[in-house]
């Protein structure tokens, strides 16, 4: 909106201020008789201030909603205020001191928005709230919907992530461990690249919606690269149909519940290093690799075993099986069973494992989200799906020139697909019967292991162990000296007060001095084995967690992290 703004007094002499538009139109930004008691009606309408740990304002007009926000909040929330108009920016920089600026941090700027989000990701555990002020968002109502629209689901994504990352991660590296002679000795996805250009493809999933169609697979076998997902395999064997390439990556042992038992002498697996270990042992040698999960830890051991080939991460199995299908060059890609949403309230398709289970669905909770269905009105899905959604529409939107079809025919609604029925989609894109199972086969022929990189890896990892048996004697002794700090530090306050309190204090405060300066040396010298930390970073994911201690904070304070931090190093070397 182009349109200018005149500051004046409201009737009780605070400053308020009005908007005028090029069309002649007016509106206020704040109340015109008292600004302060508006702002606070405003905030009434959100009682879950008092818990947030992330709040999100969108609109800062004079700032008097801000200011009593602050008084609401906890302490040591965060504050995000979004403000499109550069003027209302510059005069909060110059407002009154009653706005603690110090605690709010005012930006329109995506990538302050996202890197503070970021920053903040524990404590939108805590609590995550998005005040409205309408009347500032009426001069660019554009901007507020994208960017209210952007900050819930990056939220959403980085609950899911954060989540995710702490209940995994030790699974996940426990996994890369035992898969690596699997990994080292198999093809990578790679060696499939454009292979079937032009070619369909059929992604098969596990939503609820497979039940209606899934009888159609057999019209498509011959005629497409039928993928499927873990999920899926069970209700896809049903129906006397093999997948040609199935995909997984689920480091978890439920995940077996999905394989265990079934015929895989004509399909190959796609598999992730962090795969629970025992699901590439039933394919035999009928298995590709494929990189999707960057940590340190992956990264370490790319090197060593090379390039496999790369598949963009989502949260989701069913976004690397559409990342394979992207490699293999084909085009269009039609989905089935991918819901990402409770259609009918269940959460699976009849011949999974998870046959019949309905969702429990609490539209009032933050975990369920309403949004558009296919065919029209909405269907209920939970946060971790609603993310899958949000990530599976970004890469659509970078694939131009390829052509995706949901044919689903039930769940979320997804942008950048075109929706048609299943039967339809066959009749007009799967046309031909072509040779699938003998082009994967040859190309997982002709590769051949490098023995010399097995006994490359072999040295390396018996190299790394030698520097963790010098490591943890280290750590051990940086936990021992923090310890003695500790008791010395108590003995500092316990004698403060005694006859001969400077005697002994003075010796204390040496004593101190000279075990500081040696727990010092010893941090500095295990901080610069960067490589080792590094390799423990999936197991002590908590530590990336932790806010940063002030640099004022108390003896007692820098000490305890100390302790904690590197108990979990110990912890996490150990285990390694």
């Amino acid at each position: 909106m182009d349109a200018t703004i005149e500051f004046l007094k409201a009737k009780n002499g605070m400053p308020t201020a009005r908007v005028r538009a090029t069309d002649g139109t007016s509106f206020l930004l704040h109340s015109v008789y008292d600004p302060a008691s508006e702002a606070r009606r405003l905030l009434e309408k959100y009682p879950s201030l008092k818990d947030a740990g992330v709040v999100v304002v969108l609109g800062l007009g004079l700032g008097y909603h801000v200011c009593e926000l602050m008084r609401i909040v906890p302490a040591k929330a965060y504050v995000l205020v979004i403000e499109a108009h550069p003027e209302l920016r510059r005069r909060f920089e110059k407002s009154a001191e009653e706005i603690p600026r110090n605690r709010v941090i005012v930006t329109k700027d995506e990538s302050v928005i996202w890197t503070l989000i970021y920053q903040a990701r524990e404590q939108l555990r805590e609590g995550f709230v998005i005040v409205e002020h309408p009347a500032s968002q009426r001069l660019n109502p554009a901007f507020y919907r994208y960017i209210r629209h952007r900050v819930r689901d990056f939220v959403s994504m980085l609950l899911v992530e954060t989540a995710t990352a702490k209940r995994l991660n030790r699974f996940i590296q426990e996994n890369m461990f035992r898969n690596l002679p699997s990994v080292t000795a198999d093809p990578g996805i790679n060696v499939l690249e454009n292979v079937f250009r032009g070619r369909p493809a059929l992604i098969v999933a596990a939503g609820p919606s497979l039940t209606k169609n899934i009888h159609l697979l057999k019209m498509a076998k011959e005629r497409s690269i039928v993928i499927s997902v873990g999920t899926a395999l069970k209700a896809i064997l049903s129906q006397s149909v093999h997948p040609d390439l199935v995909v997984t990556l689920d480091p978890l042992e439920s995940n077996y519940r999905h394989f265990a038992d079934l015929d895989f002498t004509q399909a190959f697996l796609c598999y992730e290093p962090q795969t629970y270990y025992k699901i590439p042992q039933l394919f035999g040698g009928r298995r590709f690799v494929f990189n999707s999960f960057w940590s340190n830890m992956s990264v370490w051991l790319t090197t060593l075993f090379g390039n496999k080939g790369y598949i963009e991460p989502g949260g989701s199995v069913a976004v690397a099986a559409f990342g394979l299908a992207c490699l293999l060059g084909a085009n269009p890609i039609v989905f089935i069973g991918q819901d990402l949403a409770y259609t009918d309230g269940l959460t699976h398709a009849d011949g999974t494992v998870y046959e019949g289970q309905k969702a429990t669905i609490d539209a009032q909770r933050l975990d369920y989200l309403e949004v558009p269905a296919v065919g029209g009105a909405t269907v209920f899905t939970s946060r971790a799906l609603y993310t899958v959604l949000v990530r599976f529409e970004e890469l659509f939107a970078k694939q131009k020139d390829r052509l995706i079809i949901d044919a689903t025919e039930g769940g979320a609604l997804k942008r950048g697909t075109v929706v048609m029925p299943f039967q339809e989609a066959i009749d007009r894109y799967f046309t031909e019967e072509f040779s699938v199972l003998p082009v994967i086969e040859e190309c997982h022929r002709r590769h051949r292991p490098d023995s010399a990189v097995r006994e490359r890896i072999r040295e390396e990892l018996e190299k790394t162990v030698h520097e963790y048996d010098a490591f943890i004697p280290k750590l051990e002794q940086i936990l021992s000296l923090a310890d003695r700090i500790q008791e010395l530090n108590q003995l500092a306050e316990k004698i403060s007060n005694t006859k001969s309190a400077n005697l002994l204090a003075a010796g204390t405060q040496q004593g101190l001095k000279e075990k500081g300066e040696e727990l010092n040396r010893l941090l500095k010298e295990v901080n610069a084995q960067a490589r080792l930390v590094d390799l423990l970073s999936l197991l002590t994911f908590d530590v990336q967690l932790m806010p940063p201690l002030a640099e004022d904070a108390p003896l007692k304070d820098q000490v305890d992290r100390v302790r904690l931090v590197y108990t979990l190093y110990l912890e996490a070397a150990k285990t390694t």
